[in-house]
């Protein structure tokens, strides 16, 4: 395990030790910050297993870092007295500004930024680069390992932008003129060809201005990555160009309203694009700050010209919807003009800032409108209530209808059941009665004709001898029996019987044929 190159002591003083910054090719560097001022600095050390020369150059960078003096140079501080001992070798401290944005790789690495930075803010950045490099070459110094890593980013005047002013970090392999260097000839290159650019030799006659051409070239790749409008070129074929949606926002935009309100647009966004094959025109005729040109001043013009013509209530609330999508088609019919290619994708629009009691009104009006909306829903809610327990009745009163119809018709059908069991039980006891007639009837006629046929002359006579056989004593009276009388004279008596048990057996079968009758006639009446 690699030891540390100095005591790792969180305290130091008045110095307290926050956090590791980075590891380079001589040392790491460690962030400290001050206990009572919060001032920041950064802190390099030497590694420990440098070599004699290694050592002498570090000594020799450090050097080189006191006696530079440019706002696009990293300024080199004093090493705190409290700091001076905890080396574990005899190379000194360097100690310097500390840029708390971060190195523009780390810029480049951001989300927003994948298509490359604004045009304007790469123009920026490589005019603070060319500065800081011109430096160099001034005071007779290489910086040899220029890249988006050595590139850090500092705040200006406390706040945030986009893209702080770039300080340079000199390589520690940076040598003050050719001369001090024993690794190179007059007129030949100082890196490798996989290495840093060329470097740049004190040839006579050869000026800054030349030296900070061939350096740009030299750094072409590395450059690439700060924007989406540079590209490798060559001789033979012309600059290729991609271009990306850009956001731009215009704050606090003054407007005068029909009635003399004035308000205020706090902020607007126009979302446009540039074509490629119109970029170059465009910015030849409106610079690369063509935006403001063409989308900034359209703005101001449209938003006073559409408050000049409405009123405060049109403008804040009623066609308040309206004004991102006029916006747009006024931008775009102006743009399709002057400037052929720049689309307009999007604008949106925040509410206006109003003056304060005009506001409150507003508000006090809105609410009104709200209790009122809120009545009127809370009246509809009770309608709707109403109306809901009216089609609940209805229903449940034709539920109730359908319950008695449905119990009526089971009635209605439990009586049609017992009228036809009534009509089979009486078919059923009409036939069983008429069966009972219709044997009776034929008994007695059977019985009738066994008769008429049995009570013949002699049958007659021969129960009678019978009769009086079966009895031994005979009364005579004052008249002799018929029977011991001619019986000649006694046929007739014999008839006489005869007749009348045939008349009394028809007068049974007459009653038995009424009976019948009357019990079917009956059977019809029920």
């Amino acid at each position: 395990m690699e030891k540390p190159p100095f005591r790792q002591i969180q305290i130091c003083g008045v110095w307290e030790m926050k956090d590791k910054l980075g590891t380079g090719g001589f040392g790491n560097v460690y962030l400290y910050q001050h206990l009572e001022t919060n001032e920041k600095i950064a802190v390099k050390s030497c590694r420990l297993d440098l070599n004699a020369k290694n050592k002498e150059r570090w000594s020799h960078e450090i050097q080189i870092m006191k006696k530079l003096n440019h706002p696009n140079i990293v300024t080199a501080r004093d090493v705190p007295e409290e700091m001076k001992n905890i080396a574990f070798n005899d190379l000194p401290l360097l100690a310097m500004e500390y840029c708390s944005r971060g190195d523009l790789r780390k810029l480049l690495n951001k989300p927003e930024n994948c298509c490359g930075l604004k045009e304007s803010e790469v123009l920026s950045l490589l005019s603070e680069v060319g500065s800081g490099i011109q430096y160099l070459h001034e005071n007779r110094i290489i910086h040899r390992d220029l890249k988006p890593e050595n590139i850090v980013l500092q705040e200006i005047n406390g706040k945030a932008q986009n893209l702080a002013r770039p300080f340079m970090t000199p390589s520690p392999e940076a040598s003050q003129s050719l001369q001090l260097s024993a690794w190179t000839q007059q007129g030949q290159p100082i890196a490798t060809p996989t290495n840093a650019p060329h470097a740049l030799t004190s040839l006579p006659g050869a000026n800054d201005s030349d030296s900070v051409s061939r350096l740009l070239e030299e750094n072409q790749r590395y450059l690439t990555q700060l924007t989406s409008v540079m590209q490798e070129t060559t001789d033979e074929q012309s600059k290729s160009i991609m271009t990306t949606l850009q956001t731009d926002e215009i704050k606090n935009v003054p407007c005068g309203t029909s009635g003399g309100v004035m308000i205020y647009f706090d902020r607007i966004e126009v979302v446009n694009m540039l074509v490629p094959s119109a970029a170059v025109d465009i910015v030849r005729n409106y610079t690369a700050d063509y935006d403001k040109t063409l989308i900034f001043n359209k703005i101001h013009h449209e938003l006073n010209q559409f408050c000049s013509v409405h009123t405060l209530q049109e403008v804040y609330i009623e066609l308040f919807d309206i004004i991102d999508e006029n916006l747009k088609l006024a931008l775009q019919k102006d743009l399709n003009a002057m400037a052929p290619g720049l689309t307009i994708q999007a604008v949106r629009v925040t509410k206006p800032k109003i003056p304060e009691t005009i506001r409150r009104n507003f508000e006090l009006m809105e609410a009104e409108k709200t209790k009122l909306l809120v009545s009127a829903q809370t009246q509809k809610v009770v309608e709707k209530e109403a109306e809901t327990e009216r089609k609940k009745a209805i229903i449940e009163a034709q539920k109730v209808a359908q319950v008695s119809e449905i119990h009526f018709q089971q009635k209605m059908m439990e009586k049609e059941t017992e009228k036809k069991i009534s009509e089979i039980e009486d078919a059923a006891f009409l036939a069983k009665e008429k069966a009972r007639a219709d044997a009776e009837y034929y008994t007695a006629e059977k019985t009738a004709q066994a008769n008429a046929l049995k009570l013949t002359p002699e049958y007659l006579e021969l129960m009678k001898y019978q009769a009086i056989a079966a009895n031994s004593k005979v009364y005579f009276g004052q008249d002799i029996p018929d029977m011991f009388v001619d019986n000649g004279a006694f046929q007739p008596r014999i008839q006489h019987e005869e007749d009348t048990v045939s008349t009394d057996l028809l007068e049974s079968l007459g009653k038995a044929k009424k009976t019948k009758k009357a019990h079917r006639t009956d059977s019809k009446g029920g």
